[in-house]
């Protein structure tokens, strides 16, 4: 999110950014690759050693299908509500009170020689519940994860 408005900055009138902005974004992609890597190996390690030998791949096919579908549908989600958080107006209408937030309001601010423009962003919307939402789980769920976690491997086994 910073990062996001950051780039707003560096941002040169002409358009074109600096070279030490891509350095940053080098950096940054580096280290969430880094982190999003061994957060898989983590979870694959964790899935091989909970499987259990009698069902064989089976098991660890499933754990990890599991954790895959939980991680994958609410980036998807967020993508999705991203333009209905997205609050526009249009500028330079005949009516000023026009709010640009369907593909008809749009065409109406265009006929009435307006642009739309964005008044706050769904992206920025979304971080700020997404950052609440995180540390509300954290606090609820910590301690079942904690428990969780102290289990034996023998309570992950089916047999």
């Amino acid at each position: 999110m910073i990062l996001v408005h950051w780039t707003y900055r560096v941002k040169n009138p002409d358009g074109t950014f600096p070279l030490y902005y891509y350095v940053v974004i080098v950096l940054v992609y580096a280290v969430y690759q880094v982190t999003l890597y061994s957060s898989f190996v983590s979870s694959v390690a964790f899935c091989a050693r909970v499987s259990d030998p009698a069902v064989g791949g089976t098991y660890m096919t499933l754990l990890n299908t599991v954790s895959n579908l939980g991680s994958s549908w609410p980036a998807t989600v967020a993508l999705w509500m991203v333009d209905s958080l997205t609050f526009k107006h249009c500028v330079g209408a005949s009516k000023a009170w026009l709010h640009c937030s369907s593909k008809e309001d749009q065409n109406i601010c265009s006929s009435q020689k307006g642009t739309c423009e964005t008044t706050i962003d769904g992206y920025n919307i979304e971080m700020v519940f997404c950052i609440a939402l995180g540390f509300v789980w954290l606090l609820y769920a910590r301690r079942k994860a904690n428990w969780l976690q102290s289990l034996p491997q023998s309570a992950w086994k089916c047999t």
